[in-house]
């Protein structure tokens, strides 16, 4: 519609003549907008039927006929053109009408020269030419329908003519296909004029909800205005009290230029409405914007907001802290005391902020907490260590005795073959238990490595069946260990930590049911397949495999699993991949890792092969070799006393017995007892055994001192060495062992005047 009949034209036509005379307009208006559209249609259907019918009828008729609607149309052209020129100069209801009457003229005309398709040009002769044109002209009569149902008249003229022509032309002819024809066109007409009818209806009722909706716009336009009105107001007065508080900034922006604090005032809606510039220098250029955004780079007012506080719950003086992050990302802490600001009136209209900065604070009460915990972890770490040292000790001197005892029977009753079925079992049993005193050990010793010649497969089957209860039911453990491999030098507790890491990281990574396969193997790497070891050298080498089928990882994770603190898990537990790399490295060894995402992962780990080494058999069935001399032996505990006495008395050596440092130091000192070795326990319930240690030297330079410990050979056992003992031995040892201690410490030196045992006879 032109634009002098849109939103502002409405009411005043609305005034003069009424809703329904608007109503009709806007119909007119709209079928004057939509009849080029049909004029368009009309004639694309001619052209569609001209070249249907070109070949069925007189050429002259189709072409007058096509020229008397391409005439009409072009009339009805004119006609809609003058319309559109009279609404743009002033819109008259009545002149309108007179050219809807004569664009309703046209489309009579228009009609029946479609009629005239049935009667004048009808392709007699084809039944399908027939029915094609009638297709046409229901098609023209239906688009009609939609295009100028709004004025019922226009569409009676053009859209019943043409279909009332049809129904006569069918029915003329009297076989049975007509007859259907004509019934079809009948229901065609019938269905048309009701559809049309129900759509002018519909019509009419939208352009009245649209009129009615348009009033209710005008209303709340009314009432909009008179609200911005008032807001106006509001805003003037709103800019007087920005103005005085802007007076009021200035003169505090001049008294607080020294303050060593930041100060801000933030208005009722959390904007900051000034800032000194020490609060300019922490947090930016923040007059005008929202304070939680600006300050602290949140997107909603903050919980603890102390403004907030003032305005909503009367607080008269709210302290809180606050966390900031600057440009680089480090933390800033503040503290921020809110206080109201008040008018004349005695109504808080802002919050004055005062900033105190409290980073260093902040980074030394972390850091104090942080070295607190620390200190209470390696407190609890020392004391789980000494437990755990202490537990290793006595448990070393009671396998001592279990130790020297089974000797002894198998020494006593060596020609009886029932003897060593039933001692072996409880000689591997004590053995099984001196491995894990030596972990618990190395656990108190802080993890230093004691290296040895050992089986990797053993090591491995026995650290298996210690963690085999750590790990999920619905996970098996798969595995292939080859026995008889070369040995390699290694800290068994070491390794054990290791493969304990390795496989429970794997059992991890497996989500629900599960495999995981622990094999080893002999590897021989020359330099023709070196490439596919990666970096290792050539060389023979023992390799311990773990392969699991779990999640996997991608390579970026693979690239970075050997890094310190890398860890893809929310709370790491035991030892982690960079401390297992160094364990392996310290041992001289190699590891890499292979995985995929969804096919597992797979740690292989090479240790160099030692040559082949045979161990010398622990045999105390045989001869075993005599001594002679003195031996002092400082013991605390009884059972291992009885059972060392009487095996150094069954080899040849007097045995003199102290069982606290006190008997100790009266031997030595005050005695004229004479002795060769002395067996120094460093435990001893009265005095540790290092301090007597000295007054040995002082007062038996020429005897031999070979320390006794159920710990390892690190502390006091490497200072007393260091300072020239002349052996060591940790329980619990075998008899056979203590009694070549001995006689390895006395033909040390053979100036001491002592009888060399080696020229005895057994």
């Amino acid at each position: 519609m032109p634009s002098q009949f849109n939103q502002n034209d409405t009411s005043t036509q609305t005034d003069r003549s009424g809703s329904q005379e608007l109503i009709e307009a806007k119909l007119i208006n709209l079928f004057f907008k939509q009849s080029p559209l049909g004029i368009i249609g009309s004639l694309v259907n001619a052209g569609a039927l001209i070249y249907l019918l070109w070949h069925q009828v007189d050429h002259r008729f189709l072409t007058a006929w096509f020229v008397a609607l391409l005439l009409v149309g072009t009339l009805r052209g004119l006609a809609i053109i003058q319309y559109h020129h009279l609404c743009d100069r002033n819109f008259v209801y009545r002149q309108a009408l007179i050219w809807v009457r004569w664009n309703i003229v046209g489309f009579a005309i228009m009609g029946l020269l479609w009629a005239a398709t049935m009667l004048v040009i009808f392709p007699a002769h084809s039944l399908v030419h027939q029915v094609c044109t009638a297709f046409i002209v229901c098609s023209i009569v239906t688009g009609s329908a939609s295009l100028y149902a709004g004025v019922p008249m226009a569409y009676k003229a053009f859209g019943l003519t043409p279909l009332i022509a049809l129904i006569i032309r069918f029915l003329i002819y009297p076989d049975p296909i007509h007859i259907v024809l004509a019934g079809l066109a009948v229901f065609y007409l019938v269905l048309m004029v009701l559809s049309s009818v129900k759509m002018a209806r519909t019509r009419h009722r939208l352009l009245s909800s649209q009129i009615e909706l348009a009033d209710r716009v005008n209303e709340r336009t009314k009432a909009l205005e008179e609200a911005n009105s008032a807001l106006v107001s509001e805003i003037q007065e709103r800019r007087k009290f920005e103005e005085r508080l802007s007076q009021e900034r200035d003169h505090l922006e001049t008294i607080t230029t020294t303050i060593g604090a930041g100060l801000a005032v933030i208005s009722k809606e959390y904007k900051t409405l000034w800032a000194n510039r020490i609060f300019k220098e922490t947090f930016g250029e923040v007059e005008g914007q929202p304070c939680y955004n600006a300050h602290f780079q949140r997107d909603k007012i903050c919980e603890e907001c102390g403004a907030r506080m003032v305005f909503e719950q009367g607080y008269e003086k709210v302290i809180h802290e606050q966390r900031h992050l600057d440009a680089q990302g480090n933390p800033l802490w503040f503290q921020i005391v809110t206080t109201p600001l008040r008018n004349t009136e005695g109504r808080t209209r802002a919050a004055l902020e005062l900033v105190l900065p409290i980073t260093e604070r902040k980074l030394a009460e972390s850091a104090h907490k942080r070295m607190s915990e620390q200190l209470e972890e390696a407190r609890k770490t020392e004391a789980i260590a000494t437990l755990a040292g202490g537990i290793a000790h006595q448990f070393n001197n009671a396998l001592a005795v279990i130790s020297g005892n089974i000797e002894l029977l198998e020494y006593d009753y060596r020609h009886d073959s029932q003897i060593g079925f039933y001692s072996q079992p409880i000689s591997n049993a004590a053995n099984r238990m001196t491995q894990l005193t030596n972990q618990l050990l190395a656990y108190a010793k802080g993890g230093k490595y004691k290296e040895r010649p050992d089986d990797l497969s053993a090591v491995t089957e026995t650290t298996l069946a210690l963690i085999k209860h750590t790990i999920a039911p619905e996970i098996s453990i798969s595995k292939a260990l080859e026995s008889e491999l070369p040995k390699v030098k290694i800290d068994v507790t070491q390794i054990q930590m290791v493969i304990s890491a390795i496989v429970s990281n794997a059992a991890e990574a497996i989500n629900g049911r599960g495999l995981i396969t622990v094999s080893s193997s002999k590897v021989m790497i020359t330099h023709d397949n070196c490439a596919q070891y990666g970096s290792i050298p050539p060389g023979c080498y023992v390799t311990l495999t773990v392969l699991d089928n779990g999640a996997g990882m991608d390579d970026k994770i693979v690239k970075r699993i050997f890094e310190p603190f890398f860890t893809t898990k929310f709370q790491g537990r035991g030892l982690g991949m960079a401390a297992v790399y160094g364990i392996i490295r310290n041992h001289g060894g190699y590891s890499n890792v292979t995985s995929q995402i969804g096919r597992g992962t797979q740690v292989c780990i090479y240790f160099p092969a030692l040559a082949d080494m045979q161990d010398a058999p622990n045999d105390v069935s045989g001869q075993v070799i005599q001594g002679s001399g003195t031996v002092f032996m400082i013991e605390d505990d009884l059972g291992v006393v009885e059972v060392n006495q009487i095996w150094l008395k069954r080899v040849g050596f007097e045995v003199i017995v102290a069982t606290t440092a006190a008997q100790a130091i009266q031997i030595i000192c005050r005695s004229n007892q004479p002795f060769d070795v002395v067996l120094l326990d460093l435990v001893l319930p009265d005095m540790g055994g290092a301090a007597i240690y000295p007054l040995i030297r002082q007062h038996r330079p020429l005897a031999k001192v070979i320390v006794c410990s159920g710990y390892g050979l690190d502390g006091p056992t490497q200072e007393l060495l260091e300072a020239g003992a002349d052996g060591f031995i940790q329980k619990p040892y075998t008899l056979s062992s203590i009694n070549e201690t001995i006689m390895n410490a006395m033909r040390s030196n053979r100036s001491t005047g002592l009888p060399d045992p080696s020229s005895r006879k057994n």
